[in-house]
């Protein structure tokens, strides 16, 4: 293990990248030590940074190594917490890597500094060019074409990370494979019309103010296990940054189309999905939602995931129903 860093600090939005990265490291650790290694997952909001320490400090008797995964290390912040992990940094044990993740970029000084560079790394998302070349790069590799505008469409309605950019291009592939070519109205009618609920058809239902039906998707997605709780909450939160932006425009007299045009919201669906956003929400009230994102991106990494369906709810009821004041006020 003598070739491998045995903590990395790695950061960040761009989880494609992140998780490809990860892959070449424990592709690394199983050539160096011939064995497959024994990994843990350990999240914040259900376990301490003792648990991740306690693994790695307590020897196997059946693998060569261990990684330990503590996701959700920007969560760490009191005295408490720090002190043990940054003892463990400086004496680490010698068959284990211990991987501290975040989608965050920066976490507590004390912790940036207690490691050399060579162990952090932040994982940016791409830019706009570079994420069109990563779609037409993936679909010429399975021999499929796509438009420039369904391009521009995919990356209006997906959060931009390539992780869920595989997910639906994978999905997209699948789909299309046999017709080898795929325009703008194809993904619409993909990402809208499948029998399958997406995060997509959510967000419809929460601009129309729909909370039952809301309600229904919502559980529908969390029981098919597809994506989890923090993954719902991020993408609604891109989708409602850009309602606040399209909002904001309307406001400045911007015209429908011209505001999707600046904002390039490109999909004859979404376009109007967002002109029935702006008959239930208001520019004050987008504020508020997009608010109300962040404190319940707190809330589900403050709790174990036995209540993340719930705290969703809740959310949901707070966009819906209180126009994102929080659903905890009286």
């Amino acid at each position: 293990m003598s070739k491998i860093p045995p903590v990395l600090l790695l950061l960040g939005p761009e989880r494609g990248e992140k998780d490809a990265y990860i892959q070449s490291l424990l592709k690394t650790i199983r050539t160096h030590t011939k064995d497959e290694p024994e990994i843990h997952k350990l999240y914040s909001f259900e376990r301490s940074i003792h648990d991740a320490l306690s693994i790695l400090r307590n020897g196997s008797l059946f693998t060569k190594s261990r990684v330990v995964f503590f996701e959700g290390v920007d969560a760490l912040k009191r005295k408490e917490e720090l002190e043990p992990l940054l003892q463990y940094i400086r004496a680490p044990a010698s068959d284990g890597v211990l991987l501290l993740l975040s989608d965050r970029p920066s976490v507590e000084k004390k912790l940036s500094d207690a490691l050399p560079e060579n162990q952090k790394k932040i994982f940016w998302e791409l830019f706009e060019n570079q994420k069109k070349e990563w779609i037409q790069n993936f679909f010429q590799k399975e021999g499929i074409s796509i438009s420039s505008e369904g391009i521009d469409i995919l990356l209006e309605l997906v959060e931009n990370n390539t992780r869920d950019l595989r997910q639906v291009c994978e999905q997209l592939a699948d789909f299309f494979r046999e017709k080898g070519k795929i325009l703008a109205e194809d993904i619409e009618q993909f990402l809208y019309h499948s029998k399958q609920e997406t995060v997509f058809t959510l967000f419809e239902r929460i601009l129309e103010g729909r909370l039952e039906a809301s309600l229904e998707i919502l559980n529908k997605l969390l029981l098919e296990g597809e994506v989890q709780a923090v993954g719902i909450l991020i993408s609604l939160t891109y989708q409602l940054r850009t309602l606040r932006e399209y909002l904001r425009l309307r406001t400045e007299n911007y015209s429908p189309q011209e505001a999707c045009g600046k904002l390039r919201i490109l999909g004859k669906r979404t376009q109007r999905a967002y002109a029935v956003g702006e008959k239930n929400y208001s520019l004050q009230q987008a504020e508020q939602m997009v608010a109300l994102c962040a404190d319940f991106d707190e809330y589900l990494r403050a709790y174990r995931t036995d209540y993340h369906t719930i705290l969703l709810e809740l959310f949901l009821y707070g966009l819906i129903q209180k126009k994102g004041k929080s659903p905890l006020e009286l």
